[in-house]
């Protein structure tokens, strides 16, 4: 027995059942019975048992379509307007479980302790590859003038309260009270959580809650799986850590506010800024330069684990004398910064908890502020160069206007010279550029692409930069030509793939649901930054066109051959083309109520001879078609066509209705 023990020693295998999620004790009874009378048919042989068999298998059948249908419809109301919760449904719907991936291991502790100190060593590495720079060497801190933050205001109930309302709640798998259960006690503890929250204000100490889990999650399915370098960082934080730090948020934003101390050119994480709104201000100037028959050179620059190489102390004297966050508040922020330690789960093991030396925790709720402090001096460094730039999070570029007769003092000397500063910058904050996933783009009218001689830069003694045909920023391919014909048929592609998906789960789905569930996954794509649609060539509008259309076929399940304009009226759904007109006037409210940054260089004062009541903007002149595609030109103009009890309106939610049943009942109106 010893014998036998040694060489196939018994194992204990604990079997999950796999059962779909929307199974429930009504059809196992009914799939039990059918079983049992399939059994006693194929005992028998008779016919009467067959056809017993026969029916319960049809009533087995119709259970599953409705409970599936059932299951799914609850599922979909639980997500409301939240798109990750709406996108992580079409996954359980289409089956689509995402595996963790993990490098080959037998002690899964091993491993992840194996990632934690890989993690550490990564960014020790990347520090001590920095060169030190001298300090004062290219730009002046602003010393900080006037009310200094010295405390943090306590919260109340009904502050606490709205802010789960608002970004609701939502648990990491370290917290000791699930989010199924803390989502229907947290009415009860919202005076403890208040008491806890303003203690920690009041003494300036975020101790207790500094502890940050890592999950490694591989970055793409297609790469190595045994490389570490592979496997992106998920920090899980605790739900009353992220719970503390909104508040915090809000006090420091108020300041930041009212002495006016925002980095304008920062458009990530902030208040009435986004993607959309930091590409409408790039493409406008690159189409202003094709206007002029002029060229643009871009710098898209990545940053290695930015918020990771963050020196804390740096940091925090930025905040002190340039932000003015002085006394307990300043104490809280270097409470919640340092001291703060991580160690990594594998399956349910965990590693030994290590100190994090620098950076802001990722998956924070402060952290992309911290961050955006921490850099907003970067602006300078390319204003000093002649460059124009903007940012969202650690995202960068730099962008520079020239004549094609300068193209070769532009781009060989002012380029290098450009990004000679802006690495030294990065060096004095401990950035670290990573030169392989810098691209630089020269963008440029079609019929001057034979005019551009040089196709790349020099940076270094044996280092060259080539320049790249596009770029993709914050997920839109921007082409050298601004025609987005890569962009667009990247959304085609996708978009067929999940509609060819979602014709799997049609049958047990509502119209209702199924369109839900399609404006979270299609629909979304098609609307996502359209504002650069406008005036797009007519092929390319045609291929977006057709898949709406296949979706509207889809939602009301109708063949290919019934007409996509009666569905899309049915459905009431905006044609493409609408839709990108809507964005661009919805876009001109937010700009005129001050509900967008003003990133675009145009007036928005009204016309000097008109009245004042019929609220028409002055317009600016194009010199070609691509002085016709700038926000700036098609903006002003399509506002001054609205009827005057539009303009006027002020609720961006009555506006936006207004909006679209004029769109649907007078689309012609608005023709350039």
């Amino acid at each position: 027995m010893a014998l036998v023990e040694n060489h196939v020693p018994i194992k204990t295998i604990e079997i999950t059942p796999n059962e779909p999620r929307w199974m429930d004790k009504d059809y196992r009874q009914a799939r039990c019975e059918r079983r049992r009378l399939e059994r006693i048919w194929r005992k028998t042989g008779r016919k009467e048992d067959h056809q017993h068999y026969i029916a319960q298998r049809n009533v087995c059948a119709k259970l599953v379509t409705s409970k599936r249908e059932l299951f799914y419809a609850s599922q979909i109301s639980k997500a409301g307007n939240r798109q990750k919760a709406l996108f992580q449904v079409v996954e359980n719907a289409l089956d689509k479980k995402s595996e963790n991936i993990l490098p080959t291991h037998d002690d899964p502790k091993a491993l992840a302790n194996e990632f934690n100190e890989y993690y550490v060593s990564k960014i020790d590495k990347i520090r001590e590859s920095i060169p030190v720079e001298k300090e004062n060497d290219l730009t002046d801190a602003v010393p900080f003038q006037g009310n200094k933050l010295s405390i943090f205001s306590p919260t109340s109930i009904d502050e606490v309260s709205k802010i789960l309302k608002d970004c609701g709640i939502k648990t990491s798998p370290e917290d000791p009270i699930p989010v199924s259960i803390l989502s229907t006690i947290y009415e009860v503890t919202l005076p403890v959580l208040v008491s806890l929250i303003n203690k920690s204000l009041e003494e300036g100490s975020v101790d207790g809650i500094k502890h940050s889990v890592i999950d490694p999650l591989l970055k793409k399915l297609n790469l190595d799986s045994e490389n570490k370098k592979n496997y992106r960082p998920v920090n899980n934080l605790v739900f009353f850590s992220k719970l503390i730090e909104r508040i915090v948020l809000s006090r420091i934003d108020d300041h930041l506010n009212f002495n006016n101390l925002q980095n304008y050119l920062q458009f990530g994480y902030k208040k009435h800024h986004s993607t959309e709104t930091m590409l409408l201000g790039i493409v406008d100037e690159l189409l202003d330069a094709f206007d002029d028959n002029k060229f643009i050179v871009m710098m898209f620059l990545d940053l290695s684990a930015a918020f990771d190489t963050i020196d804390i102390q740096k940091l925090l004297n930025i905040l002190k004398f340039e932000i003015g966050i002085d006394g307990v508040a300043l104490k809280w922020c270097e409470s919640f910064l340092t001291n703060r330690t991580q160690r990594v789960k594998i399956n349910d093991s965990y590693s030994e908890s290590i100190k994090v030396k620098y950076g802001t925790p990722q998956g924070s709720v402060l952290g992309p502020r911290f961050f955006d402090i921490y850099v907003r001096s970067q602006p300078k460094i390319f204003k000093m160069c002649n460059f124009k730039s903007t940012s969202y999070a650690d995202d960068s570029n730099g962008m520079k206007k020239f004549a094609i007769t300068f193209q070769y003092n532009t781009l060989t000397n002012d380029v290098p010279d450009c990004l000679s500063k802006v690495t030294k910058w990065m060096n004095l904050q401990w950035l670290k550029i990573n030169p392989d996933k810098t691209e630089i783009v020269v963008f440029h009218p079609k019929h001057l692409s034979n005019r551009l001689l040089i196709g790349g830069t020099i940076i270094a003694k044996d280092e060259c930069i080539r320049f790249s045909d596009s770029v993709k920023n914050v997920g839109v391919l921007l082409d050298k030509n601004l025609k987005l014909n890569e962009h667009v048929n990247k959304i085609v592609s996708h978009s067929y793939k999940l509609l060819k998906d979602l014709r799997s789960v049609r049958s047990f789905t509502s119209t209702k649901d199924i369109e839900i569930l399609v404006n979270a996954s299609i629909t979304s794509r098609l609307d996502y930054c359209n504002s650069l649609f406008y005036k797009m060539s007519k092929s390319n509008l045609n291929k977006l066109q057709k898949v709406q259309n296949a979706s509207a076929r889809l939602v009301l399940n109708r063949g290919r051959r019934a007409s996509a304009t009666a569905l899309l009226n049915q459905l009431h759904w905006l044609p493409v083309k609408s839709r990108c007109i809507f964005k661009i006037l919805l876009l001109m409210f937010k700009y005129l109520n001050n509900l967008c940054p003003k990133n675009i260089s145009f007036e928005y004062s009204l016309h000097n001879h008109r009245p004042q009541h019929e609220l028409m903007l002055k317009t600016c002149i194009a010199k070609s078609k691509y002085g016709e595609k700038r926000f700036s030109y098609c903006g002003p103009r399509l506002w001054n066509k609205l009827p005057v009890e539009i303009k006027k309106e002020e609720k961006i939610d009555v506006f936006k209705t207004k909006l679209k049943t004029l769109l649907y009942t007078k689309p012609d109106m608005f023709e350039l």
